[in-house]
């Protein structure tokens, strides 16, 4: 993340510099690339690990943990943005979300669901 960070701040250096690019054009770029600066400054971690009993998330300051055995299937849907949203669905019919930021890639993590018992279903495109 640092280098991706580090690229852009050197894009919007070299197009202010050398290119003679407006400081109000440049200036929402640069806005929209602090949230990652503040994240590379925290040391935030995201993470899911997957055992034999459990399912444990955690993105920044935020933690979850479902029991294996409560959790019916995960539903794996992909949005028009193309990122990807992970649901846990239990069998009640209620639904936990994933942060996103904690998703491995959806090969790995098919392949980890396998491994520990739970069924995915995966949706190609899903608006809301």
């Amino acid at each position: 993340m640092a280098v991706a960070l580090a690229v852009v701040w050197a894009a919007l250096l070299a197009a202010w510099r050398w290119l003679g690019a407006a400081e109000w054009v440049l200036l929402p770029f640069l806005v929209l690339s602090l949230p990652a600066a503040w994240d590379l400054v925290t040391g935030r971690q995201a993470g899911l690990e997957i055992d034999c009993l459990a399912m444990r998330w955690w993105s920044g300051g935020h933690r979850g943990e479902a029991r294996l055995s409560a959790i019916d299937h995960v539903r794996l849907e992909r949005r028009f943005d193309l990122s990807l949203r992970a649901r846990l669905v239990l069998p009640d019919g209620r639904r936990v979300t994933l942060p996103q930021d904690s998703l491995p890639p959806l090969a790995t993590l098919e392949t980890a669901l396998a491994k520990a018992g739970l069924r995915s279903e995966r949706h190609p495109f899903s608006l809301l």
